[in-house]
């Protein structure tokens, strides 16, 4: 661009910031914002969620939090969808503490969490073994009126089911078709692997290319293990596990593999709006 005499400007430097980002060239992407800077362009609120956003997924959390005070100093506000990147962080480092009282600082922002927000913090906590905590802040949800999905239900019912506690399961499920809400088919099945409670965004505000990733790896591990039976009714003796999308429209970074070990034993919910390129390691 320079070299054609068009300068580059905040939303530019903020596109090609995202990109780097997205495929975790972090050290390029802040490169790339520390020369943005001197050349006088402030940094927008988009920016700094992107870098905020790419350093959680790198596992550079602490430098998230320092571009977090630093974007409250120069009078940019975060928002949800940067919140959640960073509660999506806490969460995957096991700090459910920290997540629950980020939600609460938030609030107190008077930011409101979205679904999604909430989606990641329950799945935190089910996977700590919190699951009274998970189940009070679900209820609170009901109460309060927010539309609860499928995938929402899916990260209580799968979580109670981790935790050994089918009866409430159950009658999750059942409160579930009760408010309108239909299962999928394979809600109850050990080997369908929902992306939603790895952490995966329906929405496709964030990226979800790790979270897909471990939902496949999951997957591959299930398939490994298993030599008779089916996976669903009228395919017989797949031995493998269904990944399903729950119809979500997720953001990735890259193309996802298929790790050997799923052989050809392998099924993919078709009910998704996911583009991409599926290989084989």
């Amino acid at each position: 661009m320079a070299q054609r005499r068009v300068i580059p400007d905040v939303h530019c430097y903020s596109v090609v910031i995202n990109g780097l980002c997205k495929i975790k060239m972090m050290d390029e992407a802040m490169n790339l914002f520390k020369e943005m800077q001197n050349k006088k362009h402030i940094p927008d609120a988009v920016t700094y969620s992107s870098l905020i956003d790419g350093m959680c997924k790198s596992g550079r959390i602490s430098h998230a939090w320092e571009l977090l005070e630093e974007m409250h100093d120069r009078g940019q506000h975060a928002n949800v969808i940067t919140y959640s990147s960073l509660l999506h962080a806490l969460c995957k480092n096991h700090d459910v503490g920290e997540a629950i009282a980020l939600v609460k600082k938030i609030k107190d922002q008077g930011i409101q969490p979205d679904m999604h927000t909430y989606n990641i913090l329950m799945d935190g906590l089910c996977k700590q073994g919190r699951f009274q905590d998970a189940q009070v802040i679900f209820y609170d949800l009901l109460i309060k009126g927010y539309k609860v999905t499928v995938p929402t239900y899916n990260i209580m019912i799968h979580g109670l089911c981790l935790g050994g506690l089918f009866d409430e399961a159950e009658a999750l499920l059942s409160k579930m078709e009760d408010n309108g809400c239909i299962p999928d088919a394979g809600m109850n099945n050990p080997r369908v692997f929902h992306v939603t409670s790895y952490g995966a965004d329906p929405t496709g505000n964030s990226d979800s290319t790790e979270a897909l990733f471990a939902a496949i790896a999951d997957a591959a591990m299930q398939s490994n293990g298993l030599q008779k039976g089916h996976l669903l009714e009228a395919i017989k003796n797949l031995a493998g596990a269904q990944i399903n999308l729950e119809g979500g429209n997720y953001m990735i970074s890259r193309s996802l593999k298929f790790p050997a070990a799923l052989g050809t034993s392998w099924y993919v919910c078709r009910n998704c709006h996911l583009f991409v390129n599926f290989t084989f390691a």
